[in-house]
């Protein structure tokens, strides 16, 4: 941490004045609290290190390139505030207001903004989006908060799916996109796919409830197929609902079934439903080591 203080002096926050830039300096151990109250501050590649801010007032300030270290600002109120750039560690952030802020590029060690104050000052474009969530989402896991890592983390993959897309196809006045040739655009949409079907399988691992009622519908689909397809089995057994049923849960499952045909079409479903069988219990075994995982 200590290239965060090399080659900067000192100062005092109360020399920081409207509209007058102020780049490389250390502002540290202090508490102005509530008595701060900025406007058109330009604070630059400054490093703020155990401050105290709580129920402090920003407003309309550039502060682009600092590092915040130990500074707490829980209940400070930021309005039009540039912090792009900026690296924050070991702060706090509860109870904060953020009204059209800038956080592009920023960086979160330790610590976390909620994700219902930040949402709304969150970068639109999809590649800034997608590294401030995904950063953030890793920081919820460090910390322990599974409802804010949700949130960064579902909103991190819209990001990404969204980049992907525009990777792919993109509109010729988006000129961030341009540097990308044909075969970068084949990998954007390769990868927009295969996070669809990443969604689609099992919420991206998050949601158990919508791979069960992935392996639902695969059985009721093998169990209708198997009804409509075979009548009979051998030894002269019957198709029925509950003996189509069994079959269907041997098959997935890939345990010995009691009943058995000679039917082309029997040894493909069954292959088939085996395979998908053994992909979506590895999705669950997956997901179950996630969770796990996550609390241990």
């Amino acid at each position: 941490m200590q290239q965060y203080f090399e080659g900067r002096t000192s100062e005092k926050y109360t020399e920081i004045k409207s509209n007058t830039k102020i780049e490389n300096k250390i502002i540290a151990n202090e508490r102005p609290d509530k008595n701060w109250k900025s406007e058109h501050y330009i604070v630059n590649n400054t490093t703020f290190a155990k401050m105290g801010f709580r129920e402090a007032k920003f407003s309309s300030d550039d502060f682009k390139f600092n590092v915040f270290i130990d500074c707490y600002f829980k209940k400070a109120y930021f309005d039009n505030v540039n912090f792009s750039g900026s690296i924050f560690i070991n702060c706090n952030f509860d109870e904060v207001t953020i009204v059209n802020c800038v956080f592009d590029y920023c960086k979160f060690d330790n610590c976390i903004i909620a994700y219902k104050y930040l949402k709304e000052s969150i970068s639109e474009r999809p590649n800034i989006r997608w590294e401030l969530c995904k950063n953030l989402s890793l920081e919820c896991l460090k910390i322990g908060d599974e409802s804010n890592y949700r949130k960064y983390f579902f909103e991190e993959k819209k990001a990404s799916e969204k980049y992907y897309w525009k990777k792919f196809w993109h509109k010729g006045n988006e000129p961030y996109y341009k540097k990308y040739n044909w075969v970068d655009q084949f990998s954007g949409l390769f990868n927009f796919l295969l996070s669809k079907l990443n969604k689609t399988l099992w919420g991206y691992g998050e949601k158990l409830s919508r791979l069960f009622l992935n392996v639902v519908i695969v059985q009721v689909f093998f169990v209708v197929s198997y009804m409509c397809s075979i009548k009979s089995l051998q030894g002269e057994v019957k198709m029925s609902f509950p003996t189509a049923i069994y079959i269907s849960l041997c098959n997935f499952f890939t345990v010995t079934c009691d009943y058995n045909s000679t039917k082309l079409s029997y040894k493909i479903l069954s292959v088939t439903e085996g395979g998908l069988g053994i992909i979506l219990t590895g999705f669950f075994v997956a997901a179950l080591f996630r969770y796990i995982n996550r609390r241990g």
